[in-house]
């Protein structure tokens, strides 16, 4: 059986339509007769409303159990078990090299929204060019299982990596933006005396002045925000 398995995924923010297509049209079947560039295309898995998951019956570890504790007493065991068997260790360490990977993966693509799906459509695209083996190539009999997943795994985190960057100027785009929004372009001068009031010249003159003196921190706020966004875009 392969490594990995197709599994239908809803997100609760639909992606933009791929194309118009069959009501019939099943994506999963389609992986099995196209080959993986024709199947993708330009798509990522999620845009075909896929994930994957890691192809194993965990039964099969019970299993190995039994006949691990069934041979300790004493009973003849059919060579295809004890061949099994004494590869606990290896089945164990291609499934946590794999839960390892799969569960990043689903993790990183879950805690994306539209946006930033789309905004890293290309990273992923790559990702996903790397697990694509285990889904249509690697079986549990195949070597080099656990080189493939950490391969897989290293393009994931160098991704990984770019989202944190991209929140965190994401973040400091919203906060430049939120604080645009507190600058008073009308503040008036504060009365300290219920009875005198200035003249209108000093009135409108300390108007001016403090209209100014926001409008070059509002402008030298909003102008830091351009040199924030081209760094958002090189990191894309």
């Amino acid at each position: 059986a392969m490594t990995l398995k197709w599994v239908a995924k809803n997100r609760q923010k639909s992606l933009p339509p791929l194309e118009a297509c069959s009501s019939k049209h099943d994506p999963i079947a389609e992986v099995f007769t196209k080959p993986w560039s024709e199947f993708v295309g330009n798509a990522m898995l999620a845009e075909k409303k896929l994930s994957i998951k890691v192809n194993f019956e965990l039964d099969m570890l019970e299993i190995i159990a039994e006949a691990e504790l069934l041979e300790t007493l004493g009973f003849a065991l059919p060579n295809t078990i004890l061949t099994v068997t004494t590869q606990k260790e290896r089945i164990h360490a291609k499934l946590d090299a794999l839960n390892k990977m799969v569960t990043e993966y689903t993790s990183l693509v879950d805690s994306l929204d539209t946006p930033q799906l789309l905004f890293l459509k290309e990273h992923l695209r790559e990702v996903e060019k790397h697990i694509q083996p285990g889904l249509t190539r690697y079986t549990w009999l195949s070597l080099g299982i656990e080189d493939y997943a950490k391969d897989a795994l290293n393009k994931l985190r160098n991704v990984t990596s770019r989202v944190n960057q991209m929140q965190d100027v994401t973040l400091n785009v919203d906060k430049k933006i939120l604080s645009l929004g507190t600058f008073d372009l009308f503040s008036f001068p504060e009365v300290t005396d219920p009875v005198l009031r200035l003249p209108c010249k000093d009135f409108f003159s300390h108007v001016e002045q403090q209209r100014a003196e926001s409008m070059t921190k509002l402008l030298m706020t909003y102008n830091m925000i351009g040199p924030i966004l081209r760094k958002l875009d090189g990191l894309v």
